[in-house]
C-alpha cells in the first residue's frame, strides 16, 4: 500500500489535481476530528450499554490508533469529496 501519508498528487487519466492549493488538506484534520468524536461517542455507549464502561479508558485510545491509518484516508477523502467541489462548481457546472 506504501507509506502511511502517501497520496497521489494528480489523477492519472484525467490528470485531475488531488490537492488543488497548497495546504489544502489541512482542512481534513476538522474531518478527522469529527471521526474521532463519533468512534470515542460510539464506543462510550456501546460500553455503557455492555457494562464494560471501566475498561473505556483503555479501549478507546487503542481504537483509535488502530483505525488511525483509516480516520486518515477517510479524512482526506471526505475533503476532496466535499470541499473539492464547492470549491470549483464553476468549473464543473459549465456544460459543453
Amino acid at each position: 500500500m506504501g507509506k502511511f501519508a502517501e497520496t497521489q498528487y494528480e489523477c492519472a487519466q484525467c490528470k485531475l489535481s488531488y490537492e488543488p492549493e497548497p495546504g489544502f488538506f489541512f482542512g481534513a484534520m476538522y474531518w478527522s476530528y469529527a471521526i474521532i468524536v463519533a468512534i470515542i461517542v460510539t464506543m462510550s455507549v456501546a460500553m455503557n450499554l455492555l457494562g464494560l464502561f471501566d475498561y473505556a479508558i483503555v479501549s478507546i485510545p487503542v481504537a483509535i490508533v488502530v483505525f488511525l491509518p483509516v480516520i486518515f484516508r477517510y479524512s482526506r477523502m471526505l475533503m476532496l469529496y466535499v470541499v473539492y467541489p464547492a470549491m470549483y462548481r464553476d468549473l464543473y457546472s459549465k456544460k459543453p
